[in-house]
């Protein structure tokens, strides 16, 4: 053979060898890297049960671990990817706790903070949560886990700091953890309301032995009610009861002293804001009056002329939704007619008005004619959404029936359509406001 051919030989051999090898080099590098991940993982893809390992376990409060932590520089970092179940490298981090003294103030890696999860009933602290995320985080001697949770509370490993665990022996410790630091704050929480409720108890016999009536003398008893300036329906209308003992002491509902010493009687009602509800008052006067329920010859009263001065305000506008057309402000019809006022003899207005909203659907109410009510029912604002415009909603119509005694009344309403969500949307209808002028009685 001649050196040509032999030239020719071993070029040929050379060509066929190469794809060879690199099939052996690909496969040598992916042994090596499934061989890094396994050592990163430190077993975490294993779905051994360790719940077990911590029945009956003591766990230190996380809070005996932070200052340890405070810190540390270059910490190593692994996020745990629920994808293929192993946990990947990412760039150390640094730790730093901020105090204020003893007081502890936040927890951060790098730029994310997390303040301690507690109930003011106990030292214990159950975990920490992100200040600007939903994340929480974990700790203990060797490890600083973060995690997230679902509406069922189950818990899902995002990173881990320092030493590794299997991800499920994490979890297990967390989950733990967790079940014995709420047991300990059940108890404080207990022990604290049971201690409240003594406080409270305690208190509220004291007061009862010294502003109580049920033992005292009583000399004579006087009704004081309170009425702002601006007064009338949906108004504020308060009343003190003020007792005189035999002995010149006064106590009074207004410092200490309990309304259930007395039988009360009012010819109104109010809500559970103190304001006058709707309907008619007899006698255009709030009316009080009391016996005692120690001594039956005790009794007073009191009336106060109410003026009627401030109209009362309702807003039966429609809403706007992003994804919708603006809503439709609802319908109204307002009866009105003038008498005199049952104390002062000057003229008021007797209004009801009605409309199709469900939170007003009836409103009895008393006005002095230089008053003014406000009623808004203009159509809300069309939205948008996905790139589509929506209409504005209609403006709400409003019939006023203003029975021939009415002089004169004043009214601010608005009836406008809504604004259309885009310029290719239109305006929402307007509303009508008509006056009627017919008999009313109600």
């Amino acid at each position: 053979m001649n050196i040509k051919s032999i030239l020719l030989v071993s070029v040929t051999m050379f060509f066929a060898v190469q794809p060879a090898n690199a099939q052996k080099w690909k496969e040598k590098l992916k042994a090596a890297k499934e061989k890094m991940n396994a050592s990163l993982d430190g077993g975490a893809s294993n779905n051994k049960d360790y719940s077990s390992d911590y029945e009956g376990v003591v766990f230190e409060d996380m809070m005996t671990y932070v200052d340890a932590w405070d810190g540390k520089k270059n910490v190593k970092h692994s996020f745990w990817s629920s994808k293929d179940n192993k946990y990947y490298r990412k760039d150390p981090v640094n730790i730093i706790v901020k105090k204020d003294g003893d007081s502890y103030q936040q927890f951060a890696i790098d730029n994310r903070k997390f303040g301690p999860i507690k109930n003011d009933d106990s030292d214990k602290v159950i975990g920490f949560k992100g200040i600007t995320s939903g994340r929480k985080l974990y700790l203990n001697e060797n490890t600083i886990v973060t995690y997230a949770t679902n509406d069922e509370g189950k818990i899902f490993i995002a990173s881990v700091l320092g030493e590794k665990q299997p991800m499920s022996k994490l979890v297990a410790e967390i989950e733990a953890y967790q079940k014995y630091t709420s047991t300990i704050i059940n108890k404080d929480v207990a022990s604290a309301n049971a201690e409240r409720k003594r406080i409270a108890e305690e208190k509220a016999a004291d007061r009862k032995a010294k502003y109580g009536l049920h033992d005292k003398d009583i000399k004579s008893a006087k009704v004081i009610i309170k009425l702002p300036k601006e007064n009338g329906n949906f108004m504020s209308v308060n009343f003190d009861i003020e007792t005189t003992l035999t002995d010149g002491t006064v106590i009074t509902t207004a410092n200490q002293g309990f309304y259930e010493d007395y039988e009360i009687n009012k010819n109104y009602k109010t809500d559970f804001n103190g304001n006058l509800e709707s309907g008619f008052i007899k006698g255009d006067a709030v009316e009080v009056s009391i016996v005692s329920k120690h001594n039956n010859n005790i009794k007073a009263n009191a009336s106060e002329a109410l003026s009627y001065n401030k109209g009362p305000v309702f807003y039966l506008y429609g809403r706007g939704w992003s994804g919708s057309a603006g809503e439709d402000g609802e319908d109204v019809e307002i009866e009105i007619k003038q008498e005199k006022h049952g104390v002062t003899g000057k003229p008021v207005l007797r209004v009801k008005l009605t409309s199709t909203a469900d939170r007003a659907k009836l409103k009895e109410f008393s006005l002095e004619p230089t008053a003014s009510m406000v009623v808004k029912t203009y159509g809300g604002k069309g939205g948008k959404a996905d790139g589509r415009p929506y209409d504005g909603g209609d403006g709400g119509d409003i019939i006023v029936y203003k029975d021939p005694s009415v002089q004169s009344f004043r009214i601010k309403y608005d009836v406008k359509g809504g604004a259309p969500g885009g310029i290719s949307a239109n305006y929402g209808r307007d509303g009508e406001y008509r006056e009627v002028k017919q008999k009313v009685s109600f």
